[in-house]
């Protein structure tokens, strides 16, 4: 067969471009957005690059169309967060007929050339996947896993985030140990491959959230209707975690006991609410008391303030509880097996549990599958 002429491949490259959308949001920072674009440059996938400005207060946007005049913009009025920069750019995924798959990257990440290779691939192999992590990496840390999501995102009984390599604020090596796919609980909004058929199924982000655990409330609602979540543990991002919101920062303390409660309360089954949620108030109370025993009472105030957040958000979490229970296609018993049985936070605290290996457990690996869905 002759090879094809160079107009017909663009065309070709165009075409399979528009199967993947890779979403962006920004809001400013030039020099960290500099480098993410310059890797995805690099990138052996073909794909559409949207780039969501949330408002940005620099110039970083003139220098994009400048720089990189591949890349689409789709400029917000105000700073819509992560949780409405990213639903922004799904949408506009959505619209497009063409589109299969979209993919959220955070402006603060380096790629690494095949990033999509794998995590398309397991999207085309297992029909009810419907979010696939890479592992991420640090860049603070070379040589550690990253903090947003390490190798696979999980959570314990009672709703309390941790990862494959990640456990509160204990970043493991990276190694071989890693690199088998594995069922997650939820994929980091930080890169994540998302199937637009499921969206559609189950809605977007919260935009309520603003920014921090969007996605694993997301991600649950994926699980109760039914779809799975993996890691692609041979694609890699690195990853400058904590670049838009440090984690000394009482505003990300708010937001992560705030959200935290409310992405339990919307998703858990009516069962393990009843019996988690009082014990997660008391764990939430200790870390408060934790923090003022550190001497740092911002944070302390602003877990508090978490709290009330969450309280203040209950009449609407309940309505839209209702509405997120209606899809539930899988037991509750289901789910929770996916769940670290038992609080890792004083796992950690309390017996020094501070590794995967150390808490002796660990998600089940994605089993194997012949068939190809397509994506």
């Amino acid at each position: 067969m002759s090879p094809l002429p160079e107009a017909d491949r663009a065309s070709e490259r165009g075409a399979a471009a528009r199967t993947v959308c890779v979403v962006i949001p920004h809001a400013g920072g030039w020099g960290i957005l500099e480098s993410c674009l310059a890797h995805l440059a690099r990138g052996v996938v073909p794909c559409r690059v949207l780039l969501v400005d949330n408002a940005s207060p620099d110039d970083s946007v003139e220098r994009v169309r400048r720089a990189f005049p591949w890349v689409e913009l789709l400029p917000q009025s105000r700073n819509l967060g992560f949780a409405g920069g990213c639903n922004a750019g799904l949408r506009a995924a959505l619209a497009d007929p063409d589109c299969r798959v979209a993919v959220l990257l955070n402006n603060d990440t380096e790629p690494a050339p095949d990033w999509l290779e794998q995590p398309l691939a397991l999207l085309a192999a297992h029909p009810k996947l419907a979010a696939v992590q890479p592992r991420l990496l640090s860049i603070p840390f070379p040589g550690r896993l990253d903090y947003s999501g390490a190798a696979g995102g999980l959570l314990d009984v009672y709703g309390f985030p941790f990862a494959l390599g990640r456990v509160l604020g204990e970043l493991e090596m990276d190694g071989d140990n890693w690199l088998e796919p594995r069922r997650l609980a939820w994929a980091s909004g930080t890169a994540c491959a998302l199937k637009l058929e499921a969206l559609r199924e189950v809605g977007l982000l919260e935009e309520s959230f603003f920014m921090h655990m969007e996605e694993i409330d997301l991600d649950w609602r994926l699980r109760l209707a039914g779809w799975e979540l993996a890691s692609a543990p041979l694609s890699w991002v690195r990853h400058h975690s904590g670049y838009s919101l440090g984690a000394e920062s009482p505003l990300k303390v708010y937001l992560n006991h705030r959200n935290s409660l409310r992405m339990l309360t919307r998703n858990a089954g009516v069962g393990t609410l009843l019996r988690r949620l009082p014990i997660r108030l008391l764990l939430d109370g200790a870390a408060l008391l934790g923090y003022l025993a550190a001497g740092r009472p911002a944070h302390a105030w602003a877990g508090l303030k978490g709290v009330a957040g969450w309280l203040a958000q209950l009449p609407r979490d309940l309505k839209a509880r209702r509405g997120i229970q209606a899809l539930r296609r899988v037991p509750e018993a289901e789910l929770q097996r996916l769940h670290y049985p038992g609080s890792v936070a004083l796992a950690a605290r309390l017996r020094g549990r501070t590794t995967v290996r150390a808490l002796g457990w660990c998600p089940p690996v994605l089993e194997a599958k012949e068939e190809s869905a397509g994506v």
